[in-house]
């Protein structure tokens, strides 16, 4: 057998352990690969898939440099080497990697959403803002584009644009609960930054306090006007149990989904070249992010029941 056919049944080998799960078989035999023929490009591809499943991470940026080298006209070699920057907050690296993969090619999508990923973590916002509207314009269907632009949104304080962008990826997936739980996200914090710009506009007159700012106001309440008091703290309790129920859902049907699939993916990754494990991991980081805001605004709500029990107890005082 020729030196050309062993390689070629050596990646047939490779390919069949990949399919069948044995990871650590299929990187030893796609190594033999690249070591028998350093020019490889099918080697290489599949050393450094397998190296990121293995989370060998290193050398999964190994081999696709090196298939850069050998494609470079191809920009799914940069893409994915962006993409595996991303995942181990190599962000600069990976914007300079989408970067030449989007001089290759200029209508790839996926390499527009992976700069848009790496411009969010290097805190450049609108950078990000543009790499994802980039990607939509290219591939308007892209749910997790809209979504994922969404969330920056929200960080940005859009409120409204993210409530928009939440809207269509729901219209393109109408079962995507990431933009679902989004979407409630931004809803809430209209509502929030409305009541923050006035918390307690049904309880007290603002012209009195205006004119009143540098002395103590005495609430001295009418029984009417009591007993909407204590309607606006039961509608802050009613809140404060929702956002605890919301927090609790989203550990169960958002968290632990988005791990789920994660794991999934990881283990029955194609060979293709697919940038689809690195969303995954994007899905999980967000869903972990959402968790974190959830909590926040439970915590806002339970700082909002605090003000109206103190107010209250306040205006009881003031009728003794």
């Amino acid at each position: 057998m020729s030196p050309a056919a062993d390689v070629e049944a050596t990646l047939k080998s490779a390919r069949r352990a990949f399919r069948a799960g044995d990871h650590d078989k299929a990187a030893e035999l796609f190594a033999a690969v690249t070591v028998a023929d350093p020019d490889s490009a099918a080697g290489h591809q599949g050393c450094a898939t397998v190296c990121f499943l293995l989370k060998d991470y290193d050398n999964a940026v190994i081999h696709f440099n090196r298939l850069t080298q050998l494609q470079p006209r191809d920009a799914k070699g940069f893409v994915n080497l962006g993409a595996v920057y991303n995942r181990i907050g190599e962000y600069k690296k990976a914007a300079d990697a989408l970067r030449k993969g989007i001089q290759k090619d200029a209508k790839s999508s996926e390499a527009y959403y992976n700069l848009a990923i790496a411009h969010r973590h290097l805190n450049e916002l609108k950078m990000a803002v543009n790499a994802y509207r980039e990607a939509i314009r290219l591939d308007p269907e892209m749910a997790a584009a809209h979504q994922n632009l969404a969330n920056v949104m929200l960080e940005m304080g859009k409120n409204k644009e993210a409530i928009q962008h939440y809207k269509r990826a729901l219209d393109i997936r109408p079962d995507f609960e990431r933009a679902r739980q989004g979407l409630a996200n931004a809803e809430s914090a209209v509502a929030v930054a409305k009541q923050e710009a006035n918390p307690f506009g049904r309880l007290v007159d603002e012209e009195t306090l205006r004119k009143n700012a540098a002395q103590p106001v005495k609430r001295e309440l009418s029984p009417l006007q009591r007993e909407r008091d204590r309607g606006l703290v039961d509608e802050t309790s009613t809140d404060a149990i929702g956002a605890a129920e919301d927090f609790l859902i989203h550990l169960r049907d958002e968290l632990e989904p988005t791990l789920q699939t994660l794991i999934r993916t990881v283990t029955e990754g194609g060979m293709d070249g697919s940038t689809e494990i690195y969303p995954a991991h994007e899905a999980f980081r967000e869903s972990l992010e959402r968790a974190t805001a959830m909590r926040t605004r439970l915590q806002r709500k339970m700082q909002d029941l605090d003000e109206h029990e103190n107010m209250m107890n306040s205006s009881d005082q003031s009728q003794l």
